[in-house]
């Protein structure tokens, strides 16, 4: 019966197929697979992994348990572990695992604990041994590129930390709760987690595309992120070439935060409370080098645009960051006011950070700046702030009808902090000086020239004062002088009875400022016209902030000109003016000589020297 011996044959194979399928069922059931998965997973990563324990349930979907998983950092890395895990569970496509890419039904993770650095040439310890983004694909317990990454249908993440080593201070993410969702591998992928950054409450929501496109490294990851923290939100629109290291960053950024400094505490950067900023660009990420382009929005009450770039700085090295904003119409203080910049009682320090988290280097602009009652055009600044030092390259703006140009610097020194500054103003409109000073319209017109040096050193802003050092000089040729402001000045008896009718020509007007140790001594001050020669002279006491200045006249051709001298006196906030009967000062009794101008800064001295005033 040659049938009925093929189908016992069959029905022997058969026996013996089930009776090793029960075998290795058995085997597997009963081995411990828990070093044999240690081994592998540690010799692809060259990362030691270890677990407690590991319970596998073979059905499918296959399911896992697992306690106490650690994977080991980097040789370099600053603490032993990369990631503690308290516990997992897992339920597994049991298909997958011959398809090459894993698939979780779900995947539930408790007390995650992962902590990300670089080392001092860049590379993140989550790039593992011989890893490339073009690695190929393949089956992985941990993916070590997007090629690698599992399909993850329901994952949940309770109770973890994220850690983020940055160069200048570490940046902590603690959640409540993380969750990944998606039907499958070809829909997309919904991202939610609550929990706080930096100690401030935050609540991250995302969109991207699907797991395969997420595999598929040919193209660009498409991701939308929503970050929300009490004081603003951030969100991003766009593709990454590499999200798991969030690398070719590139699409639209929208920050919108009510207070901007309660917002960039979340980043670990201090700049004040109560600034309002709203901005929307173009993000651009490649390696260390981030750029924020064609920036537009609103920061205060102004309208601003701009570009923000900034270059990661190595292990225990700053941030490189560049600066280049424009606005058309700038409230300083109202900027101000909105960053914390008001007044304050409190002494105030200008020492230097000799460790900042970043360099700042800044390109600013605006069309007018108002500050109070004052308006200035065209203003530009270009400056830096760096380790223990900021440097102001340049500052420019109009003011009073001329130009002003500043520069200086400041850097750290054993006792504090060394300032030096320099400013000129040119082609300035006497008439609105004196208006901005609170002189009456038309008192004086015509162009002037200024200058000032200074230079001073210490820790607090009293100090530096107490030891300031420099010269100014105001200068003038041409113009003229009502009638009535040098009669004033002449003590002359009409002042007294009638107001002076027209003007006079001034033939110079010099003065000259000698600063030492935060005492202002003016000498000479010296207004010639062909009616009178004004003179004056005194003491500004910027600590104590006093005046004491007095003029009077010389050579007045009037015989009604007493020739008394007018003493200016009392604090900033309260001065007098009374004459000084009986009295002289030193500086208006000197004899005509260029004395002052021989000891004068090389900057400031030929605007003295080339004045017929001095003489």
């Amino acid at each position: 019966m040659p049938r009925n011996r093929v189908l016992r044959y069959l029905l022997e194979f058969l026996g013996v197929v089930v009776l090793l399928v029960a075998a290795a069922v058995v085997i597997l059931v009963s081995i411990d697979l828990r070093p044999v998965i240690e081994r592998t997973v540690s010799h692809n990563l060259d990362r030691r992994l270890t677990m407690a324990s590991l319970k596998i349930g073979w059905r499918n979907p296959l399911s896992v348990e697992v306690g106490d998983l650690r994977l080991a950092n980097a040789p370099w890395g600053s603490q032993p572990d990369m990631i503690h895990i308290a516990s997992l569970t897992a339920r597994v496509d049991l298909w997958s695992l011959l398809h090459g890419v894993m698939r979780f039904e779900s995947l539930r993770v408790e007390k995650p604990v992962v902590l990300l650095e670089r080392n001092s040439e860049g590379v993140g310890n989550w790039h593992f041994t011989d890893s490339k983004p073009s690695d190929s694909g393949g089956l992985a317990l941990v993916p070590k590129n997007r090629r690698q990454f599992p399909t993850l249908i329901d994952l949940t993440l309770n109770d973890g930390a994220l850690t983020y080593r940055a160069t200048s201070s570490d940046l902590h993410f603690a959640f409540d709760e993380l969750t990944l969702r998606s039907p499958g591998s070809d829909t997309p992928v919904r991202l939610t987690t609550k929990g706080a950054y930096n100690g401030v409450p935050v609540t991250l929501t995302g969109d991207t595309q699907s797991y395969d496109t997420l595999r598929n490294a040919a193209v660009p990851y498409g991701t939308v992120l929503n970050l929300t923290v009490p004081p603003g939100k951030l969100g991003f629109d766009g593709t990454m070439t590499e999200p798991l290291d969030f690398e070719g960053v590139n699409g639209a950024l929208r920050i919108d935060a009510s207070d901007l400094g309660a917002f960039l505490k979340i980043f670990g950067a201090e700049i004040g409370d109560g600034l309002p900023l709203a901005l929307a660009g173009h993000l651009d990420k490649q390696g260390d080098h981030w750029r924020l382009s064609d920036a537009a929005g609103r920061l205060a009450r102004d309208d601003v645009t701009g570009t923000l770039e900034m270059l990661e700085g190595k292990r225990g090295q700053p941030d490189d960051i560049s600066l280049a904003l424009d606005f058309k119409d700038l409230d300083l203080k109202a900027l101000l006011d909105a960053g914390g910049g008001g007044s304050s009682e409190k002494p105030v320090s200008i020492r230097l950070d000799d460790k900042p988290g970043a360099i700042v280097a800044a390109r600013i602009g605006a069309k007018q700046v108002r500050y109070g009652t004052m308006r200035v055009a065209d203003a530009a600044i270009d400056g830096k702030v760096g380790v223990g030092e900021v440097a102001l390259n340049s500052l420019s703006f109009t003011a009073f009808g001329g130009r002003l140009d500043a520069a200086g610097k400041a850097r750290s020194v054993a006792n504090g902090t060394r300032i030096t500054a320099n400013a000129a103003l040119s082609g300035a409109d006497a008439g609105q000086l004196g208006s901005a000073i609170g002189a009456a319209p038309g008192d004086i017109r015509g162009r002037f020239d200024a200058g000032v040096t200074v230079e001073t050193q210490g820790a607090m802003l009293s100090d530096a004062l107490a030891a300031s050092r420099g010269d100014a000089v105001l200068a003038m040729t041409g113009g003229r002088v009502t009638r009535t402001l040098v009669e004033k000045a002449s003590t002359d008896l009409r002042a007294l009875f009638r107001k002076g009718e027209g003007s006079l020509p001034i033939a110079c007007l010099l003065g000259v400022v000698i600063l030492r140790d935060g005492v202002a001594t003016i000498s000479p001050l010296r207004l010639r016209t062909p009616d009178a020669t004004l003179v004056g002279g005194g003491q500004v006491d910027l600590v104590k902030q006093r005046v004491d200045l007095t003029i009077k006249s010389q050579g007045a051709k009037s015989v009604f000109a007493l020739g008394v001298p007018l003493h200016v006196t009392g604090s900033f906030q309260n001065l007098k003016v009374v004459p000084a009967l009986g009295s002289s000062a030193t500086w208006l009794d000197a004899p005509e000589r260029d004395e002052p101008a021989r000891h004068l800064a090389p900057a400031v001295q030929k605007l003295a020297t080339g004045n017929p005033c001095l003489r």
